[in-house]
């Protein structure tokens, strides 16, 4: 992999040219955790999020190239973020987050989910995985973005992004 930039990174959606993704920032650190605290009952990590620790993982993620994290826009407001970094061999999806309710059921998450996806293959292409708790609404939308479950665990699905799926 090449050597770039993250903190760069803005895309803009083509079939929607309002819908957008753009890098995170340091700015973004307190809608992130308020976000992350509001939904934390369907992440890994279910605590509540202090300032500190968001401070911390900021300085530790500023570090790490190939992990990103993009604010979703929509005619210039944020409403949601995306997550996904490479672990070893391939890509792993984290922390998706609608933000803002009012901008659900319109499909806007779904197409911003893809265009990080398709930038992520520009990247490295290898396959891409995530881990969903059981009990997280999340899981039909995963699979309605082309993710099927590889593996059942006691509490949550392995799942990996199989573009040939159907929706």
């Amino acid at each position: 992999m090449f050597e770039f930039d993250k903190s760069t990174i803005a895309i803009v959606v083509p079939k929607l040219p309002a819908l957008g993704l753009r890098a995170a920032s340091q700015a973004d650190l307190d809608l992130l955790r308020k976000w992350k605290n509001e939904q934390r009952q369907f992440f890994f990590h279910q605590e509540e999020i202090t300032e500190d620790q968001q401070k911390q993982w900021y300085e530790s993620f500023i570090k790490r190239p190939y992990d990103l994290m993009l604010m979703t826009t929509y005619e210039q407001q944020v409403f949601g973020c995306l997550g996904i970094r490479w672990q070893e061999d391939h890509w792993d999806i984290y922390n998706i987050i609608l933000g803002l309710q009012d901008f659900g059921s319109r499909g806007l998450m779904g197409q911003s989910f893809a265009a990080l996806l398709a930038y992520a293959i520009t990247l490295k292409q290898a396959p891409i995985t995530l881990q969903v708790l059981k009990h997280n609404p999340a899981v039909a939308w995963y699979q309605k973005q082309r993710f099927g479950i590889t593996e059942i665990h006691e509490s949550h699905f392995s799942m990996k992004y199989q573009p040939n799926l159907k929706r």
